[in-house]
C-alpha cells in the first residue's frame, strides 16, 4: 500500500483500541524491553488489573510526589567503543504514565499521527493488527517491529519510480537527548506548556514529570527499552514531523517522506533539494532541542539505497529455508557471513543467518556428526562475539541441540565452551552485561550451573539478578510481580520462543 495509505490506516486501527487494552499492554507486555534483550525470567506476572494511580495530584502539587528513582541498566555492545543501555524503570511510574497515556489515547493518537503532517511514521509504539484493527497479539516480538521496517521499504519501492534521490538521515542520540519538557511542549503546544509549566492538570506536564523521575530526576533523556519511552519519544517526532512538513512546503520540495522511530527517509523529485531537506530537518530539530546526526547523512541516487545493501551480498549465499546444510557448507557460510559483517557492520546478516539455519517448523537444518560437535558450537559462539546482541539467539540454537541431539552435544563440553566466553573478575565487565545475564539464564534455566567452574557476579541489578537466580533491582511495590524463577521461565517456553527468531532481522 502507498505510505499516506498505511498512515490512515494505523490512525484508524490505533483510534479504536481502547483505552483499557492500552493501559494493560503498556503495564504488561510493554513494561520490559524488547525480548532480545532481557532472559524470560524477567516477566510481569503480576499487575494492577484496573488502572488506579500510585501518585496522586492537585492543579500545583502532587500530593505523594513521585520518588526520583535510578533505573536499573543492561548494557549491550553496540560497536566496538559504545554501549547502548536499556532500561527498566519503577513499575508504580510506569503504571502512572500508563494510566496517563491509555486515559489520553484518542489525543495522543492525533500528536503521534497529526493530519498535518507529510511523514508518514512506520513506528507506532504500540503494535497493532491492521487486518483487524486490534492490537497485535504477539506483544513486542521482535518480528512486529522488523515487519514495519520491511513495510516500509516495500511501501516506498512503490513510489519510488518518480523520484530521482533518496536522502537517509537520523537524528543523534535520540532517546538519549529527549527533553523531558519538549514532550508537553508536542502535547500542549510549546507556548501553553511554559506558560501552565506547572499545572499537573495538563497531561504533557505530567508526563514530562514522570520521565523525569524515572531517570533520577534529569530533564535530558528518556529510559531506552519501556513502551511508555516509545509513545513518549514518537511524539516529539511527529512535532518535529510537522515543523518539517512546513518548512518543506514553504520551500516547494517535491518530496515522500518515511521515518522509522528516528531514521528518515526522503524521496526526492529533484537532484539537490536534499540540501534544502537536510536544512529543514535540522531547523524542525532545533525546536525539540534535538540534533541531526551528520555522520549519518546518506544521498543516493535511485533505485539504490532502498535496499539494505547487506541484504543483496546475503541472498548470493544461496542460505535457502528448505535443503539440510552439512558441515562443509555450515563453515563455507558462516565464513561468508562473517565477512559480509565485516563489510557491513551493526547490521543484521548474523540475525537472519541464525534464523535461516532452521526451517519454518523449527528444526536445525545444519547436519554434523559427533565429531565436529565442539567445533559447531565454537562457530556459533564466534558469531555471537562478533555481534553481541545475537547472544540469546546462539543460546537458543544451543538449548535446541542440547534438547533434540543429546547424545549428539555433551553439556558439559557446551558449559565449558560458554565458560570460556565470560569475562573474569577484573576485566571490564560492564559491557559484556547482556552476554553475563543470557549466559546465566541459559545455565540456570536448563539445569546446567554445575557444570560451570567459573560463576560470573554482573556488574548492574539486573545481570546480577540472573546469576543469583533471584530479583535484586525492584524493592516496595508488592502489587507487581516482575521476576519468575529461571526453571519456571524455561517450563514456559524456550529461549527461541522468547525472542521469536524465525523472521529476518532490519
Amino acid at each position: 500500500m502507498l505510505p499516506n495509505e498505511y498512515r490512515d490506516k494505523v490512525k484508524e486501527a490505533a483510534l479504536a483500541l481502547k483505552p483499557r487494552s492500552v493501559y494493560r499492554w503498556l503495564t504488561t507486555e510493554g513494561y520490559f524491553p524488547e525480548p532480545h534483550v532481557l532472559p524470560p525470567c524477567f516477566s510481569v506476572e503480576d499487575a494492577p488489573v484496573a488502572p488506579k494511580r500510585n501518585y496522586t495530584y492537585t492543579k500545583r502539587k502532587w500530593r505523594e510526589a513521585p520518588p526520583e528513582c535510578v533505573p536499573p541498566t543492561l548494557y549491550c555492545q553496540k560497536s566496538e567503543y559504545s554501549d547502548r543501555p536499556f532500561r527498566v524503570i519503577d513499575p508504580r511510574i510506569n503504571n502512572d504514565l500508563a494510566i496517563d497515556i491509555s486515559g489520553n489515547w484518542k489525543v495522543l493518537v492525533e500528536r503521534m499521527i497529526p493530519s498535518d503532517s507529510c511523514v508518514t511514521s512506520y513506528s507506532f509504539p504500540v503494535p497493532i493488527d491492521l487486518e483487524r484493527n486490534r492490537q497485535e497479539r504477539q506483544g513486542r516480538a521482535g518480528r512486529v517491529i522488523y515487519g514495519f521496517v520491511s513495510m516500509a521499504e516495500r511501501d516506498l519501492i512503490a513510489l519510488s519510480g518518480s523520484y530521482a534521490v533518496l536522502l537517509r538521515a537520523d537524528i543523534r542520540r535520540f532517546y538519549p537527548s529527549i527533553y523531558t519538557h519538549s514532550i508537553a511542549w508536542a502535547i500542549e503546544s510549546k507556548k501553553k506548556a511554559r506558560a501552565q509549566r506547572r499545572n499537573l492538570n495538563l497531561v504533557g506536564n505530567r508526563i514530562d514529570r514522570l520521565l523525569q523521575c524515572a531517570g533520577d530526576g534529569k530533564t535530558n533523556g528518556i529510559p531506552v527499552g519501556p513502551a511508555v519511552s516509545d509513545v513518549a519519544a514518537e511524539i516529539v517526532a511527529a512535532a518535529v514531523d510537522i515543523h518539517l512538513t512546513k518548512l518543506l512546503r514553504e520551500r516547494e520540495v517535491r518530496c515522500e517522506v518515511a521515518r522509522f522511530k528516528d531514521d528518515y527517509w526522503f524521496l526526492l523529485e529533484r537532484p539537490g533539494d536534499e540540501k534544502v531537506c537536510l536544512q529543514s530537518l535540522q531547523s524542525a530539530l532545533a525546536e525539540f532541542d534535538l540534533e541531526l546526526a551528520d555522520d549519518k547523512v546518506e544521498v543516493r541516487k535511485l533505485p539504490e539505497g532502498l535496499f539494505r545493501p547487506w541484504r543483496k551480498s546475503y541472498s548470493e549465499l544461496g542460505v535457502g529455508q528448505n535443503a539440510e546444510i552439512g558441515w562443509k557448507r555450515f563453515v563455507q557460510l558462516s565464513l561468508a557471513v562473517l565477512e559480509i559483517d565485516s563489510q557491513f557492520r551493526n547490521t543484521g546478516v548474523i540475525d537472519r543467518f541464525l534464523a535461516d539455519l532452521f526451517t519454518k517448523g523449527g528444526v536445525c537444518r545444519v547436519r554434523c556428526s559427533k565429531r565436529y560437535s565442539s567445533q559447531f558450537v565454537g562457530w556459533l559462539l564466534t558469531l555471537a562475539r562478533r555481534r553481541p546482541r545475537a547472544w540469546p539467539g546462539v543460546l537458543g540454537v544451543l538449548e535446541h541441540l542440547l534438547d533434540s541431539r543429546p547424545g549428539q552435544f555433551d553439556p558439559v563440553s557446551v558449559c565449558r565452551q560458554l565458560e570460556d566466553c565470560l569475562p573474569r573478575a577484573g576485566e571490564e565487565q560492564l559491557r559484556d552485561d547482556l552476554q553475563v545475564a543470557w549466559i546465566a539464564y541459559f545455565a540456570r534455566s536448563n539445569g546446567l550451573r554445575k557444570h560451570f567452574k567459573y560463576w560470573p557476579k554482573g556488574r548492574g541489578d539486573l545481570s546480577r539478578s540472573v546469576t543469583a537466580g533471584r530479583s535484586q533491582w525492584v524493592h516496595g511495590a508488592d502489587e507487581f510481580t516482575l521476576w519468575r524463577p529461571c526453571r519456571v521461565a524455561r517450563k514456559a517456553g524456550t529461549i527461541l520462543d522468547h525472542i521469536h527468531p524465525f523472521t529476518p532481522a532490519p
